[in-house]
């Protein structure tokens, strides 16, 4: 299995893909836009749909765009909650940081 963790902001997204083993795959950075979505297709193309988890954090409405994306190329897609994202930052790391690689990289656990 790939776990794909997904930190959207208005103009660009930031993923971080693991393995079972939280090992990392790839990571990055790509524009919010039509380019920037074929471009992440294209990344996870590499890998069997079947197998592909991908988890957003819902960012009032500057997600939507990307997970009705990512819907419509039948990925198994799921929005987190922002709230319940704060409370599992407190678990994982001693230092509570927060930047968007950190919470990709969180999100995908």
């Amino acid at each position: 299995m790939y776990f794909v963790g997904i930190d959207v902001s208005k103009n660009s997204f930031h993923y971080y893909v693991q393995n079972s083993d939280r090992a990392k795959i790839v990571s990055g950075k790509l524009k919010q836009n039509m380019n920037g979505f074929t471009t992440f297709d294209k990344i996870l193309k590499k890998f069997s749909k079947r197998e592909i988890i991908i988890g957003m954090e819902s960012t009032s409405i500057y997600h939507q765009h990307l997970f009705s994306y990512l819907l419509k190329h039948d990925y198994d897609a799921h929005i987190i909650n922002p709230l319940l994202l704060k409370e599992f930052r407190k678990s994982e790391t001693l230092r509570h940081s927060k930047n968007d690689n950190i919470d990709s990289k969180l999100i995908s656990i």
